[in-house]
């Protein structure tokens, strides 16, 4: 608030204003800023009823697209997984086919004859 804000004198009971000042007091606030928050937060509760429908409006497609989202998520991660386990049942294959074909090179090498050093 600047000091050229228009000013104006008000009544009112001395138990509100010892509950203003109270208030004021444990927010960090001087008697006057007490009173604007306090009137400016009324204010900010009266939404026309047209911002009510939109809000909700709003509210219900951001809703519709979370859970759209969602479900999107969640069949991509059960695609991911099933990838995953495919992808280790192929190791497993390749690496039972290393250890046959490793089997297999050791048998024909053993079987070779071996050269006579000249």
């Amino acid at each position: 608030m600047a000091v050229n804000d228009p000013h104006f004198k008000i009544r009112m009971p001395r138990e509100l204003k010892q509950l203003l000042e109270g208030a004021a007091e444990r927010q960090g606030r001087s008697l006057t800023a007490e009173i604007v928050h306090r009137l400016q937060l009324t204010f900010s509760n009266d939404m026309p009823q047209e911002n009510l429908l939109e809000t909700a409006t709003n509210l219900r497609e951001n809703m519709e697209y979370v859970a759209k989202a969602r479900a999107d998520y969640e069949a991509l991660n059960a695609s991911v997984e099933d990838r995953l386990r495919k992808l280790e049942e192929n190791m497993k294959t390749v690496d039972r086919m290393r250890v046959q074909l490793e089997g297999h090179l050791a048998d024909a090498t053993a079987s070779m004859p071996k050269k006579k050093k000249q």
